[in-house]
């Protein structure tokens, strides 16, 4: 029979033969070879069109669907796997053939097609609890060694995408892609109620209606793979007496070392309680064991190994956001502040993450990101302050910022190290499991306590909240591990706490005038040939006890030292502590010696009171009648 080239012999049929299958069969029955099948095709479409037969490639394609829907019982249930694991679940298996040779299927002629060069399977349906998420859980064998990983729907389903396994080992690139994504759809497609469906979680601490995370048994970790590591580290390791024995050391010894302690207990009290993220900042000289106070803090859950749970200050502002969010409800341990370069670093780290939420951010598709958003406290090192004269009051409210001065935190710092790398995670997971409802009730309550009574020293109130949850910490932690009474008391913390006037930071731009125009006396008076040494900033109305600032050399000094000009002189104004014009602006006021008159700051150099903060939340009634002292220094623990 002649079918080479482009005289090929076909039958000639007739319009109506074109109705039936007659021709369509003819066709079929010589798919053996498809560039022959493939020149019939166009011959015979040619016939059927000058029979004004216009649909024939319809036909054929439709004819050609039918068959293959017949042929699909060859290939059902083809699943040839004797060696697979347990959690690999019996699938049904439609048009597929899988073996440990691979996946192959069929196109609509007949041909055999190679999906993959192994087996391959999707053997769960994961959902995330917080993102609602759906990822499919995969296993793979090459060399007879199963694998498993979590890949999202997004990647599996898209052509261009799916190629991201080929990283993992798995037999796929840029012509197997399409045929590997339409097997993986059909296979999940086929046996939805087959696949087991697990809830996961992409981070720690916890979550609403399933527990704590990592210590829910039902949830299922699918973060980035860059937190897969820090996610494995919260677990018990080693021997829990010894790091019991080394905690009690620490709480019967130093009241720096105990303060970190406790207020990593604190951080998964933070949401329960209704507070807000806090920093705890040690600092101090080399040698006095801060970063083994913050190992020890952070070994109360995880591997405190600096670079596996503990991070650096070396990071950029969008990792320390995701890291805050990771973490969620544990502390976030940073160690090494002095590797952040530029005081106003330090300010503007404390607000983002005492905030307690991330920003918006768009995605590369054009929708947008889940904000990020954490509840827990902030464990800090260096050997500087995180603040500085210029930080302001919502700076200085969020920071429990502790002087290590000259004290070991220590007797033997190498060897804390030591035992703390090898013994960690357990008393995290044995509180966490303590806190019950009615546990948690209780500490809310007595956090509140603590509160009341610190605010009546001269913290602030933000201060004292910080406070209030370090020393619920402690006393939660005695409660359920501990139980040594060697708790913190108020006095403890209340020589740390900022008062409402150091956290007022318009009352410290205030002392640091008066510091810089006593300072400067040459700048604001004449010597004895009536002329200014250098530059002349204003002058000094000594019968009234006022200095005049000219007003550009008073806004470039403040930007200098870190403050806000305009912010000064509006709190100035309300405190009168200077005097404006009738139009309440700064005053026209000429210099002794100068021939034209200057606008300049006109403040009062007699003193200022200490200030009560600016409140963002209302004060808390006081008892009318004060409890003797006894009665107020009792805590429910």
């Amino acid at each position: 029979m002649e079918e080479q080239g482009l005289q090929l012999a076909c039958p000639e049929w007739t319009a109506d033969d074109f109705r039936t299958e007659k021709p369509f069969e003819w066709l079929y029955e010589r798919r053996s070879n498809k560039f022959v099948l493939m020149q019939l095709v166009e011959v015979i479409a040619e016939k059927a069109g000058a029979l004004s037969v216009k649909n024939f490639r319809i036909l054929w394609k439709a004819y050609l669907e039918s068959k293959a829907a017949t042929k699909g019982s060859t290939w059902r249930s083809e699943i040839d796997l004797p060696n697979k694991p347990n959690y690999v679940p019996d699938l049904s298996c439609r048009e597929y053939s899988v073996s440990n040779d691979g996946i192959q299927t069929a196109d609509r002629y007949g041909f055999p097609i190679e999906v993959c060069s192994h087996p391959i399977l999707p053997i769960r349906r994961l959902v995330n609890v917080d993102t609602g998420e759906v990822k499919t859980e995969i296993a793979f064998t090459r060399n007879g060694k199963w694998t498993r990983i979590i890949f999202s729907k997004e990647t599996l389903a898209n052509r261009a995408k799916i190629t991201e396994l080929a990283k993992c080992g798995i037999d796929v690139d840029s012509e197997k892609a399409q045929h590997l994504v339409r097997f993986l759809s059909s296979m999940e497609a086929q046996n939805y109620g087959a696949l087991p469906e697990d809830h996961t979680v992409s981070r720690l601490g916890w979550i609403g209606g399933y527990g704590f995370s990592p210590y829910a048994e039902n949830l299922v970790f699918d973060g980035d793979a860059q937190y897969h590591d820090i996610f494995k580290s919260v677990t018990p390791h080693g021997d829990y007496d010894e790091w019991l024995k080394l905690a009690k050391e620490t709480r019967a010894g130093s009241t720096v070392a105990r303060m970190l302690l406790a207020a990593s207990f604190a951080s998964v009290l933070v949401a329960p309680c209704g507070a807000l993220p806090f920093f705890v900042h040690i600092w101090g000289g080399s040698g006095a064991g801060k970063s083994v106070s913050l190992m020890q803090a952070a070994s109360v859950w995880a591997d405190p190994e600096i670079g596996r749970y503990v991070s650096t200050h070396d990071s950029t502002a969008v990792s320390q956001e995701r890291n805050a969010g990771f973490r969620n409800s544990l502390p976030l341990c940073l160690d090494e502040l002095q590797v952040l370069k530029g005081e106003k670093s330090h300010d503007m780290t404390i607000y983002k993450l005492a905030e307690g939420a991330g920003r918006g951010r768009g995605t590369k598709t054009g929708g947008i990101e889940k904000m990020l958003t954490w509840r827990n406290c902030i464990l800090s090192t260096g050997e500087f302050p995180i603040l500085n004269e210029s930080s302001g009051a919502g700076a200085v409210n969020r920071v429990l910022e502790i002087d290590c001065r000259d004290e070991k935190l220590f007797a033997d710092g190498h060897g804390a190290a030591e035992i703390l790398r090898l013994n960690y995670g357990w008393a995290g997971k044995k509180f966490v499991q303590g806190l019950t409802p009615e546990v948690l009730t209780y500490a809310k309550e007595t956090e509140e306590l603590f509160f009341e009574q610190l605010l009546k020293s001269n913290a602030s109130e933000k201060q004292a909240r910080v406070a209030s949850m370090i020393l619920v910490g402690d006393a939660l932690a005695d409660l359920l591990i501990f139980g040594d009474g060697n708790t913190l008391s108020m006095d403890d913390l209340i020589p740390y706490l900022a008062t409402k006037a150091s956290a007022d930071q318009n009352y410290r731009a205030y002392e640091w005038l008066m510091d810089w125009i006593a300072s400067n006396p040459a700048r604001f008076s004449q010597n004895q040939y009536h002329e200014y040494s250098g530059e002349c900033w204003g002058g000094i109305d000594e019968e009234h006890h006022q200095g005049y600032i000219i007003k550009t050399v008073f806004d470039q000094k403040m930007r200098d030292a870190g403050y806000s000009a305009s912010s000064f002189l509006s709190w100035a104004k309300r405190k009168e502590l200077i005097q404006t014009d009738k139009n309440g602006q700064t005053k026209i006021w000429r210099i002794k010696g100068m021939q034209a008159n200057a606008r300049c700051v006109c403040i009062e150099m007699r003193g200022a009171k200490q200030p009560e903060p600016e409140k963002d939340e209302p004060e808390k009634e006081e008892p009318e009648k004060e409890e003797p002292e006894e009665e107020q220094e009792k805590m429910p623990f």
